[in-house]
C-alpha cells in the first residue's frame, strides 16, 4: 500500500456522525501520555516491534488530527501540538520518550496520578493490557485509535513522520509560512489541524 492510498476506511461515516454522540466528555480530553501508552499496548498484542519515540509522537498527533475533524473541533489530547523542525510534537510524548533514541519503547509512561502509577506498577503484563482499554476513551475516541492504528501500525515512524510536514499541512502552514521556524515552541493551533484532516477525509470519501 502506498503511503498517499492511507486513509480511514468508512471515513464519509465518522464524519456524518452526529455531535450528541461525541458530547458531552466524561473526562476532558485525554493526556497524550495515555494515548501513546494505548498505542503501546496494541503494538505489543499486533508484535509490532518498531514502536519507537517518533512513531508515538505521531499516532498521537494523527488520531488528535482525525478526531478533531471528526468531531468537528473537539479536541482529543489536553495539550497543545508544537511545530519542530522535523514535524508536528506533542512535548510530554517527547519528553517521556526520547531516551529511547531511535529504540523501540520497552515499557509505557507511568501517568502522573499516584494511584495510576501505584496500580501500574503492581500489574502484572496481563492485567496492564486489560487496563489499556479501561483509561477512560469514549467508545469513539477509542473506535478513532483503533482505526488510526490499524492503517498506520505498519508503516515506519519515519515514514509517517513524512506524512506529517508534506506541503500544506498544519505543520509547513505553521513552520513556513507562520514564521514558525524563528519562533521556539510555536503551537499548531487545533482549528488549523482540524480544517486539514476534514479536507482530507472528504477528499478521500
Amino acid at each position: 500500500m502506498k503511503l498517499k492510498d492511507l486513509v480511514f476506511k468508512n471515513w464519509l461515516n465518522f464524519l456524518t456522525l452526529p455531535k450528541t454522540n461525541l458530547s458531552p466528555m466524561p473526562n476532558p480530553h485525554q493526556k497524550p501520555l495515555a494515548v501513546a501508552n494505548y498505542f503501546y499496548y496494541k503494538a505489543k498484542e499486533d508484535c509490532i516491534y518498531d514502536y519507537t519515540a517518533m512513531k508515538a509522537i505521531k499516532l498521537v498527533y494523527l488520531a488528535h488530527g482525525w478526531y478533531l475533524a471528526i468531531s468537528r473541533g473537539e479536541p482529543l489530547i489536553n495539550e497543545s501540538v508544537e511545530a519542530w523542525k522535523y514535524g508536528p510534537v506533542i512535548p510530554s510524548v517527547y519528553n517521556k520518550f526520547k531516551i529511547n533514541g531511535t529504540r523501540k519503547i520497552i515499557s509505557p509512561a507511568l501517568l502522573e496520578e499516584d494511584h495510576e502509577r501505584i496500580d501500574l506498577l503492581l500489574m502484572n503484563e496481563e492485567d496492564k493490557d486489560k487496563k489499556a482499554i479501561k483509561w477512560g476513551f469514549k467508545n469513539i475516541e477509542k473506535e478513532v485509535l483503533d482505526q488510526v492504528w490499524s492503517v498506520y501500525k505498519d508503516v515506519s515512524g519515519w515514514d509517517i513522520s513524512m506524512l506529517t510536514h508534506k506541503a500544506g499541512s498544519p505543520w509547513d502552514i505553521v513552520w513556513n509560512k507562520q514564521g514558525g521556524k524563528k519562533n521556539k515552541y510555536a503551537v499548531i493551533p487545533n482549528e488549523t489541524i482540524e480544517e486539514h484532516f476534514y479536507k482530507l477525509g472528504k477528499s478521500k470519501s
